[in-house]
């Protein structure tokens, strides 16, 4: 028999554990109707909102080929553009649609909110009159070098890595022979024939460029012109690079159009100093080259200040710079320059300059030095000088140690 107090404390159990039984019910009930069923909901429904994309992106594609081009292509795979979010990826309304036409691929970019597609059917066709206009200019054409943010169809739509590369090749314009300007425009384009044929663009007139080419309304075209002195020459990711006074190495004459009428030119007359270092002597307006001169010999060590060079010392050269009128003197030491002056191989290189009576370090100017090429193998040293009327100038190539 149970004591009173026992019956007492196992009805107590019973009614706690009942409960508690009865909130674990409560517990499952609510995460069931107001988690599980919401998401199950929501799932369902972002699936009926992608189904409804590919439905709506897929007849968008195929009627805007055939619009453009006047035949229906095969849908083959679509992939919806996504943005990255704090929660992760967001669909966006808008996507790449995998087309083929008589066995054909196409690639369509299509934003169902501007309404507006983009396709690559037409790229090859385009990239070709674009050479042929390159070819019909100068001598000694070797090839089209595309600024890689303003290429040919670079319209830079897709967020999405696997779209992203798809992308690059996208026009918008129907191309029909006559309005490559209106094609090109639509998103810009930095372009750049390169020559080995011996040129000078800078006083060239025998231009064959259709004039709709650079008045076309939109963004801007830029065509480039580069004379290069021989056929090994690196390649620039900015095409900016080889229309400086410092490509002087690579670049002897260059001519640039840009839509809109505006024109640059230059040319590149390159010396060499007793195989010590290559220069060349850009002058103010008015001024011609003949009218003036500038003068490098081999000088002497004066008393400078080396411990304000920061762990720099002098090779033991210095070379004595004036000229008889202003001018901009643009310095390269080659690789080859670099080592034949250093004492180490694997030693840094730099360039001092004295004025009579400040000492100090030159920096690499422009830096094509290696800084935007594709190979860099050619390392230059190149400093650009400002050079007043009547200063002389003592250069100090200079060396650092490898760390240790």
């Amino acid at each position: 028999m149970l004591s009173k107090g026992a019956k007492t404390a196992l009805i107590v159990f019973a009614v706690l554990f009942g409960i508690a039984m009865l909130l674990c019910g409560l517990i499952v009930w609510a995460v069931f109707h107001f988690i599980v069923i919401p998401i199950s909901d929501r799932q369902e429904a972002k699936q009926r909102e992608y189904e409804a994309f590919v439905a709506n992106i897929n007849s968008k594609a195929v009627a805007y080929i055939e619009d453009k081009y006047g035949f229906t292509a095969e849908v083959t795979q679509i992939v919806q553009d996504r943005k990255g979010s704090m929660f992760g990826s967001v669909p966006m309304n808008r996507g790449g649609v995998y087309m083929t036409y008589n066995s054909t691929p196409i690639f369509v970019y299509y934003d169902l909110d501007t309404d507006i597609g983009y396709d690559d059917y037409q790229y090859e066709t385009v990239y070709a009159a674009v050479e042929e206009i390159f070819r019909a200019n100068g001598t000694g054409f070797t090839e089209l070098l595309e600024e890689p943010y303003y290429g040919i169809g670079r319209l830079h739509l897709a967020v999405r890595d696997e779209l992203e590369d798809a992308c690059n090749d996208l026009l918008h314009v129907y191309y029909d022979g006559s309005n490559l300007g209106e094609v090109l425009a639509f998103s810009g384009a930095e372009l750049a024939g390169c020559y080995t044929g011996g040129v000078d663009f800078s006083t060239y007139t025998d231009w064959r460029i259709p004039e709709t080419l650079l008045t076309a309304e939109g963004k801007p075209i830029t065509l480039r012109f580069l004379s290069f002195r021989n056929k090994d020459y690196p390649k620039p990711y900015d095409l900016e690079k080889f229309t400086l006074p410092t490509a002087a190495p690579y670049v002897s004459s260059y001519c640039c159009f840009q839509s809109g009428g505006a024109i640059w030119k230059e040319r590149y007359d390159l010396h060499d100093y007793d195989g010590a270092f290559q220069y060349c002597v850009v002058y103010p307006d008015g001024i011609e080259a003949g009218d003036t001169a500038v003068t490098i010999t081999q000088g002497t060590m004066g008393a400078c200040n080396w411990d304000a060079m920061e762990n720099w010392f002098p090779t033991g050269d210095v070379f004595h710079v004036t000229a008889t009128t202003d001018c901009t003197i643009y310095l390269f030491f080659l690789r080859a320059h670099q080592q034949a002056l250093m004492p180490g191989e694997h030693y840094q290189f730099g360039l001092a300059m004295c004025d009579e009576t400040t000492l100090k370090r030159c920096n690499n100017a422009f830096g094509l030095n290696g800084y935007g090429l594709d190979d860099d193998e050619e390392a230059i040293f190149s400093v650009e000088i400002q050079h007043p009327n009547g200063t002389e100038l003592d250069l100090y190539p200079l060396y650092k140690r490898p760390a240790t």
